[in-house]
């Protein structure tokens, strides 16, 4: 400090050494926060800062300067790997490279982002969905995050997010991978997402089975973004008929075209996809037996209840111990007139460099026996 007593000029340096960066913003704390800096009476910079957000490294150089609009800022961050959000079913890494910039109180903050990985687990609770209605997502609010509190209430984002590695999805019902392609915009208060979620090849696990899907896309167009549209196809095998299923529309109100070949009626075609029910006039349950449709649908619930009581919320691997058995129950009936069962249970992994997968078998066939064995499938290319 120098100068007149009644306006000295002002100037000095600061650092900070292993400290922590607190907020109250849904974002990740910092730690291990190495700071250094300058300052006089009308600006401050940082020279440089190292720090940690989920175990990865965070960078922040820049200036704040004091102008007569007010505080003027000039700020950049990057960081490699860094935890963007995690609770208790969802967790997001990415690279990260922005720059905020403009007066404080109308921030903008541009840069992109290229997500490095990331999960969401949560299970689907089927009988908890009874007797209730979900609202659209169309139907008020943002299904992002909202700052209500200057200044990132009013800062205005421009921020590309990109995929480096695809995120992956691993719940009760679905297992699959999405490769996000948007652009953040809007404000802190009322974000929005503008482009497209690529849909890798995954698979739904319905009571009938395995739908795979074979790809598709979900739009954020920048004149409805609270509606995403969705453009799916995919496909199923139940008993012998080869199942095609084609979904468009808005993701919360979709319209499904289902073609079979052999064809089926739609009613009868909905019916065997979601519950393995056969069509009318093909097998039917002996007296005092329940249905195919019903057997599979009790079985789908009993698995759903083995799948939270076994499994972990936190996603430690592609598949579960569950996913390795496949249960058919009513394909036929045996002499006696109950329900054939077939059940297996795979021991190796899909993809082998022998090109072998190795099961357990067993089942109840038509002539009321029990088989049990090693099976050895072939696969070819």
């Amino acid at each position: 400090m120098a100068g007149p007593v009644s306006d000295p000029v002002i100037q000095g340096s600061f650092f900070l050494k292993n400290g922590e960066l607190s907020h109250t913003y849904n974002l990740p704390m910092l730690s291990a926060v190495n700071l250094e800096g300058e300052f006089d009476a009308d600006s401050l910079t940082i020279t440089s800062m190292q720090g940690e957000a989920g175990g990865s490294p965070v960078t922040l150089s820049g200036k704040i300067n004091r102008v007569l609009e007010g505080v003027d800022v000039n700020l950049q961050l990057g960081g490699s790997n860094v935890l963007l959000l995690r609770n208790n079913y969802m967790l997001l890494r990415g690279d990260i490279q922005l720059e905020a910039s403009g007066l404080l109180e109308s921030l903008v903050i541009r840069g992109a982002t290229g997500l490095t990985g990331g999960y969401y687990s949560k299970n689907i609770v089927f009988l908890g969905k009874i007797g209730t209605t979900t609202a659209p997502v169309s139907e008020g609010g943002t299904f992002l995050f909202s700052f209500e509190e200057p200044p990132l209430k009013n800062a205005v984002f421009d921020i590309r997010i990109t995929s480096i590695e695809p995120f992956r999805i691993r719940n009760n019902l679905v297992r699959g991978t999405l490769r996000p392609e948007l652009s953040l915009k809007g404000t802190g208060e009322l974000p929005f997402l503008v482009g497209v979620i690529y849909i890798d090849p995954s698979r739904v696990l319905l009571p009938s089975g395995r739908l795979q899907i074979k790809s598709g896309l979900v739009r954020f167009l920048e004149s409805d973004p609270d509606r995403p549209q969705i453009d799916l196809v995919a496909s199923s095998k139940v008993l012998d008929y080869d199942i095609n299923v084609v979904m468009q529309g808005p993701l919360d109100e979709p319209v499904y075209t289902l073609s079979s070949s052999p064809a089926l009626p739609n009613d009868d075609l909905l019916l065997l996809l979601l519950t393995g029910q056969p069509p009318k006039g093909e097998t039917v349950a002996a007296p005092g037996t329940l249905g195919r449709g019903t057997t599979n649908v009790m079985v789908y619930l009993g698995r759903d209840f083995l799948t939270k009581w076994l499994e972990s919320d936190v996603v430690t691997s592609e598949e579960s111990i569950l996913d390795r058995f496949e249960l058919d129950y009513g394909r036929a009936l045996t002499k006696s007139g109950e329900q054939t069962i077939e059940s297996t249970f795979r021991l190796s992994k899909k993809e082998t460099e022998e090109k072998k997968v190795y099961y357990l078998s067993g089942e109840k066939d038509r002539y009321d026996a029990y088989n049990y064995g090693l099976k050895v499938v072939f696969r070819f290319e």
